[in-house]
């Protein structure tokens, strides 16, 4: 990544607390990228945000349970209120369960179905309006799930 070209963008990582979220978050800050880290457990965020070596880049936490629409709904407002617009939107918060589509419950594939589509989805539109709003000249957007 150029960190030129990136220096003053602003990215959103869903699931940013552990996994391939987490390394998502660490590498775009250290290219010099400004991140929200999205996450229920948003403290693991912050002991992420230790590892950023880039000049002026850090990771920001957010605390996010994907399950709740009406956390989705108040962690976007709180980033167009605190950051403006958006550049990159990263997708990855998600949930899988050992032999989902056979030993599942109805409940638990429905909690599958709400925090993998349904809240990628609400994330997704989420996203786009700051993404608009910030009058952004090219957004990147990754669903990762």
């Amino acid at each position: 990544m150029s960190s030129k070209l990136w220096k003053s963008k602003l990215a959103v990582v869903t699931g940013a607390s552990v996994g391939i979220g987490a390394e998502i978050a660490l590498r775009l800050a250290n290219a010099g990228i400004t991140v929200i880290g999205l996450a229920r457990r948003s403290e693991l965020i912050d002991d992420l945000n230790k590892q950023v070596h880039s000049d002026g880049a850090q990771i920001h936490s957010y605390r996010c349970d994907m399950a709740k629409e009406e956390n989705i709904a108040e962690a976007f407002k709180w980033i167009g209120e605190h950051f403006g617009g958006i550049s990159i939107l990263i997708c990855n918060a998600g949930i899988l369960k050992a032999n989902f589509i056979v030993e599942s419950s109805n409940a638990d594939l429905k909690e599958l179905y709400d925090i993998n589509a349904y809240a990628t989805t609400l994330c997704l539109r989420e996203g786009i309006k700051l993404m608009r709003n910030g009058k952004v000249d090219k957004g990147h957007i990754i669903v990762l799930n």
